[in-house]
C-alpha cells in the first residue's frame, strides 16, 4: 500500500529525504521499536521522535500519513537511536491507522503504525520516565490516590509494563454521556487492554474487554447522573509484560458502530455501507466507490463525525448479491428458518435462495435461532468449496455452522463448525483459511446435482452484528500460502531469503515460486516447495518454502514492491495464486499467542537493495541431482573481509519440508566457527524422489544471542530414480495363439550401475511373460508375451514392473520404483487366420 520513490510524493505518500554520508559496509540495516507520540490529533503540528538501531542521517521516511514531516535537526540527538521530526498533519486527515518505515543505504526497517485522531491528545506522565528508578522515585498513577488528572475530551497516548495499570482522574458532568476506548492491538500494540470506569471510591460503573467492532481492544460508554470526579483504569487483560506495550486512550462524547453491512463488495464498484449499534440509534449510510487497483483488499471506512478505527472493508473480484431482506426487522430473512425457537417471530415458510457459483452472497442472521439456505447448483463428481468471511473482518460477530445437503434427499453431506475436526465425512475436509470462520471442500456425489447450504451461529445468536459473505464455487482441491518474511532487505553482490507458509487443502503435490518482471540486475533462485508424501488423515498439512534472490554487483540501491506467486505443477487443473503479505509482523508474547498481522497494508512484498557486506558463503553447486539411496557431499566456504569481525558461524540449512528418510550433516561437527565445509546429503532406497531447496545462513554469535548475517543462493536438491522404463507404446497388441515381443528402454541416471529384473503383471488368463533380467551395461529390452489359442478378447489395463540391485551393494537390498502402465489389447481371431 506504500512504497518510497527518492524525494517525490505520491498521492498520500511523502518522502523525506536527508543527506547521505558514506557507511561503514557492514552496518545493519534500521529498526523501528517505537514512535513518540503513537499519534496526534489531525490538524496539528508536533515532534515525532523515531526510536531504534541504526537510524543513520541518510534516512528516508516512507509512510502515507495525510501530512508533510521535515527535520528538526542536523545531527542526531543520540547517536543512532532516534530520529526526532516535525509532522504537519492536513486538517482534514481521515482518522485511522498509517504506517511508517524508514529506508537507509543499509535497507528498509520494520512498519510501526501512526495514529490520527480527532480528539485533542497527551501523553501519559509515567511513560515519560525513562528510567526505573525514576519510576520509583517520581509521582506514578499505579494506584486511585495518584491517578494523572486529564481534562476531557482526551487522547491519552500511555504504556503499561507488565503488572502496570494506569488510573486517570477526570470530571464530568450531569448527564453526560462519555465513550472510553482503547486501542491497542488494531494499532500494532501486543497490549490486550481492559478499561473500567469507577467512582473515586472504587464502585466500578463500567467495564469491558475485547469490544464488539473492535478486536481485543475496549470500549465502554456510561452515562454520568451526577457531577463530580471519577477514574478510569487501564490495564492488560493477562498483566504480561510485553515489548510494544503502548495503547491509545480516548474520552470523549462521539458516536462509534459496532457493526458493518456488507462486510465486503466487488472491486471498483460503488455501494452503500450501513454501519449499525454501539451509540447508533439508526444505522449510518456511508457511500463508497471501492478502488479497482489489484493491490488493495481491504478498504477503511471511517464513521463520520466519530473518533473511533475505521473498519476494514474487504475488497474482492467476484460479483457481488444481496441475500433477499424481510419486510420487517423482526422478521429475518426470507431464506431463513428457525433451527429452534427464537425470541421473535418465526417465518413459516424457508425457501432457499439461488446462489450462482463463484459469486459472493452478502447476508446476516438477522434473529437468534435463524438459519439461513441457499440453493447451489453443482456438477456431480466435482469438488466444490463452499466459504465464509465473517468474523475474521473484524465487523461481525457472527461464529458460522456451515453444512451442505443433497437438495433432493436433504442427506448432509458435509458439516463444520469452530473447533471440529475435519475427516468425519469421506467426502470433506475443512481447512478454514483464518481458524475463525468456516469453510468446506467436498467432492460432490456422483447423483447429485443441487445442494442445499446452510448457515447459523454456532450459538445460535442473531442480529444486525451477524453478517457474513458467503461464497460456492468448484475448486479441486488446493493450497493456501502466505509469506512469513514481511520484508526483505537485499545487499548487493549479495542474498536474501523469502520463507513461505503453505497450507495443503487437498492438494499435495509440488508447487512452484516465482516472482515476475523482475529487474535485470536480480536473480532468483529456489522457489521449489515438494509434494506433501504423507499428508495427515484429516487433510491438513503445513510445510515451508523458500525463494532467494541475489543482486548482481553493481545493482541499484532502490526499493520496490514484489509480487511473489506461487503455481501448482502437478494439478489437474491449474492453480496459481498470489502469495499473501502480512503487511507487518508484531510478536506477542505468551502461550498460544498469534502474531499480530496487518494484511490491509497491502499484498506487495516490500524490498530494498542495500550496502553490500564483507562476507559470503560460496558454494561449489547450485544444483545437486543425487539417486535414491545416494549421497552428495556439498562443499562450503566462508568468505570474509577484513571489516566482517569474529565469531561468525554457518548455520545448518533452515527446515523445509519433511522428506522420509532424508538427512542433511553438517562436517566437520563440533566446530562452530570453521569458514569452509561439507554438508552431506544423505538418501535411502525409501526416500521418495522430490525435488526442494536448501538455503544456508551464516550467523554472528554474541554470547547466547544470535544475529543472521548473510544468506547464500538457494541450491536446488533433485532426488531422483536411478532408472526409469520407457516403452516403445504404451498400446500393445495381440491375438490367440500368437506370441509378440515388447519393446523398450532403461534410462539409467550416469553413475547408476545396477542389473535390472523386469515383468509384465496383471495380465489377464492364458496370456504370460516371463521375468527378464537386463545386465548393468545395457539399456534396452525385450519382454516376450504370449496368448493361448484359447484367449478372451478385450482390452487390458497391465503393468511393467521392475526391480534393480547394484552389484556393490553388501546388502543385496533391491531398488524399485514406480510400476509402468500400459494398455493389452487381446484382438479377435487366432494367428493362424490371420
Amino acid at each position: 500500500m506504500f512504497q518510497s520513490s527518492p524525494c517525490v510524493p505520491r498521492g498520500l505518500i511523502g518522502i523525506l529525504c536527508i543527506a547521505l554520508f558514506p557507511m561503514w559496509l557492514s552496518a545493519a540495516p534500521p529498526v523501528l521499536k517505537a514512535l513518540e507520540p503513537r499519534g496526534a490529533q489531525r490538524g496539528q503540528a508536533l515532534k515525532v521522535t523515531l526510536v531504534g538501531d541504526s537510524l543513520s542521517p541518510g534516512a528516508e521516511i516512507s509512510t502515507t500519513l495525510p501530512g508533510a514531516f521535515s527535520r528538526l535537526s542536523s545531527t542526531l540527538e543520540k547517536g543512532e537511536s532516534e530520529l526526532p521530526l516535525l509532522l504537519q498533519l492536513k486538517e482534514d486527515a481521515p482518522p485511522g491507522l498509517y504506517p511508517i518505515r524508514v529506508r537507509t543505504e543499509d535497507g528498509l526497517s520494520n512498519v510501526l503504525l501512526f495514529a490520527v485522531g480527532t480528539l485533542p491528545e497527551t501523553v501519559e506522565a509515567e511513560s515519560l520516565l525513562k528510567e526505573e528508578k525514576d519510576r520509583t522515585e517520581k509521582l506514578t498513577n499505579d494506584t486511585p490516590a495518584t491517578a494523572e488528572k486529564l481534562a476531557v475530551p482526551i487522547t491519552v497516548n500511555g504504556t503499561l509494563v507488565g503488572p502496570d495499570q494506569d488510573y486517570y482522574r477526570f470530571s464530568a458532568k450531569t448527564g453526560e454521556r462519555l465513550v472510553f476506548e482503547v486501542d491497542a492491538r488494531r494499532a500494532g500494540s501486543a497490549i490486550d487492554p481492559v478499561v473500567h470506569v469507577m467512582t473515586l471510591a472504587g464502585k466500578e460503573l463500567a467495564i469491558n474487554n475485547d469490544a464488539p467492532g473492535a478486536g481485543v481492544d475496549a470500549r465502554a460508554e456510561f452515562t454520568f447522573a451526577q457531577a463530580g470526579e471519577y477514574l478510569v483504569l487501564v490495564h492488560d487483560a493477562k498483566y504480561s509484560d510485553q515489548g510494544q506495550n503502548f495503547y491509545r486512550l480516548k474520552i470523549g462524547s462521539y458516536p462509534y458502530a459496532e457493526f458493518m453491512f456488507p462486510l465486503g463488495g466487488q472491486r471498483g464498484k460503488s455501494v452503500d455501507i450501513s454501519l449499525t449499534g454501539g451509540s447508533l440509534a439508526a444505522p449510518v449510510v456511508v457511500k463508497t466507490s471501492l478502488p479497482s487497483d489489484k493491490q488493495t483488499s481491504y478498504f477503511p471506512i471511517n464513521l463520520p463525525a466519530s473518533s473511533s478505527l475505521p473498519f476494514f472493508f474487504r475488497v474482492g473480484d467476484l460479483p457481488e448479491l444481496f441475500e433477499p431482506q424481510a419486510a420487517s426487522p423482526e422478521a429475518g430473512s426470507r431464506n431463513s428458518r428457525a433451527g429452534k425457537p427464537p425470541e421473535k417471530k418465526v417465518v413459516e415458510s424457508a425457501r432457499p435462495v439461488d446462489l450462482p457459483a463463484s459469486t459472493v452472497m452478502n447476508g446476516r442472521i438477522g434473529r437468534p435461532g435463524e438459519v439461513d439456505r441457499y440453493r447451489v447448483a453443482v456438477t456431480p463428481s466435482q469438488q466444490w468449496t463452499f466459504e465464509v468471511e465473517a468474523a475474521s473482518l473484524g465487523a461481525s460477530k457472527l461464529l458460522g455452522v456451515l453444512a451442505v445437503y443433497d437438495a433432493a434427499t436433504n442427506k448432509r453431506l458435509a458439516l463444520t463448525e469452530l473447533g471440529q475436526e475435519a475427516g468425519t465425512n469421506p467426502f470433506s475436509f475443512d481447512t478454514s483459511r483464518n481458524e475463525v470462520d468456516p469453510r468446506l471442500s467436498i467432492r460432490i456425489p456422483k447423483d447429485v446435482n443441487q445442494v442445499t447450504v446452510s448457515l447459523e451461529d454456532l450459538l445460535g445468536r442473531g442480529g444486525t452484528g451477524f453478517g457474513y459473505r458467503l461464497t460456492a464455487f468448484p475448486q479441486p482441491p488446493d493450497f493456501t500460502v502466505e509469506l512469513v518474511t514481511p520484508y526483505v532487505n537485499l545487499p548487493e553482490d549479495g542474498t536474501a531469503a523469502i520463507e513461505v507458509l503453505v497450507g495443503r487443502r487437498g492438494y499435495d503435490g509440488p508447487i512452484r515460486l516465482s516472482i515476475p518482471d523482475l529487474p535485470e540486475d536480480l536473480i532468483q533462485q529456489g522457489g521449489n516447495i515438494p509434494a506433501e508424501l504423507n499428508p495427515p488423515e484429516d487433510g491438513r498439512a503445513f510445510s515451508l518454502g523458500y525463494l532467494t534472490l541475489t543482486a548482481k554487483p553493481g545493482a541499484k540501491h532502490q526499493p520496490f514492491d514484489l509480487n511473489v506467486w506461487a503455481e501448482a505443477t502437478e494439478s489437474s487443473s491449474p492453480i496459481r495464486k498470489q502469495v499473501l503479505a502480512p503487511g507487518m509482523v508484531q510478536s506477542i508474547r505468551g502461550l498460544r499467542q498469534k502474531s499480530f498481522k496487518a494484511p490491509w497494508l497491502g499484498t506487495a512484498l516490500p524490498m530494498s537493495v542495500a550496502n553490500s557486506v564483507p562476507i559470503k558463503i560460496e558454494l561449489a553447486k547450485q544444483h545437486v541431482r543425487i539417486v535414491q539411496g545416494g549421497d552428495y557431499a556439498l562443499p562450503w566456504k566462508l568468505v570474509k573481509g577484513p571489516q566482517a569481525g569474529g565469531n561468525i558461524k554457518v548455520e545448518n540449512p533452515r527446515p523445509t519440508a519433511s522428506i522420509k528418510d532424508l538427512r542433511v550433516l553438517r562436517r566437520p561437527e563440533g566446530m562452530e566457527y570453521m569458514e569452509e565445509g561439507t554438508f552431506h546429503i544423505l538418501t535411502t532406497y525409501a526416500t521418495q524422489p522430490a525435488t526442494f531447496d536448501l538455503v544456508m545462513d551464516a550467523s554472528r554469535i554474541t554470547g547466547m544471542k544470535s544475529e543472521r548475517l548473510i544468506t547464500a543462493p538457494a541450491v536446488t536438491v533433485e532426488i531422483v530414480p536411478g532408472y526409469g522404463l520407457k516403452l516403445m507404446s504404451e498400446k500393445l497388441a495381440i491375438r490367440p495363439g500368437e506370441t509378440v515381443e515388447v519393446k523398450g528402454k532403461i534410462e539409467r541416471e550416469p553413475g547408476f550401475a545396477a542389473v535390472v529384473k523386469l515383468q509384465i503383471e496383471d495380465l489377464p488368463q492364458q496370456v504370460t511373460s516371463q521375468e527378464v533380467v537386463i545386465p548393468a551395461d545395457q539399456t534396452s529390452f525385450r519382454l516376450v508375451l504370449t496368448a493361448g489359442p484359447n484367449s478372451q478378447p478385450g482390452t487390458f489395463g497391465v503393468r511393467v514392473s521392475s526391480s534393480a540391485s547394484l552389484i556393490d551393494r553388501k546388502d543385496n537390498q533391491e531398488f524399485k520404483i514406480r510400476d509402468l502402465k500400459a494398455s493389452l489389447d487381446v484382438l479377435a481371431g487366432s494367428a493362424a487366420l490371420k
